[in-house]
């Protein structure tokens, strides 16, 4: 599972890197959200953490969305700590909206996007 969230972090990581690099050659930058659907990945969620963490791209072109799909464990509320250290970090929780299951949990994610470029992970 470890190895899975690292090379899909890396692999965002790596695109992002080379899309800044293009983008700020043309002076078009392109703005995206990153859509993060989690149940109960409280032992997984510092890792994520420290991933997204290093993330580095243009100020205000990017988001990130943390969608609880009715997790069990302390998940909810460490992502909820996480969100509020990074203005852009964004929390939705299922239970909020009487929801359950990964799908929805993408639905929620895509549907409050704000930017046209969406990539999805899991927690």
């Amino acid at each position: 599972m470890f190895l899975l969230l690292t090379a899909s972090l890396f692999l965002i990581m790596m695109g992002l890197g080379l899309l800044k690099h293009h983008i700020s050659d043309n002076n078009n930058r392109l703005s995206f959200s990153i859509i993060v659907a989690c149940r109960n990945e409280e032992k997984n969620l510092s890792d994520l953490f420290r991933a997204l963490n290093k993330l580095d791209y243009f100020e205000g072109l990017w988001e990130i969305i943390l969608v609880d799909d009715n997790s069990e464990d302390n998940s909810l509320l460490l992502l909820k700590k996480y969100a509020s250290k990074h203005k852009h970090v964004r929390v939705i929780s299922l239970k909020d909206v009487n929801l359950s299951g990964k799908r929805e949990a993408l639905n929620q994610g895509v549907s409050s996007a704000v930017n046209d470029v969406i990539l999805l992970t899991d927690a």
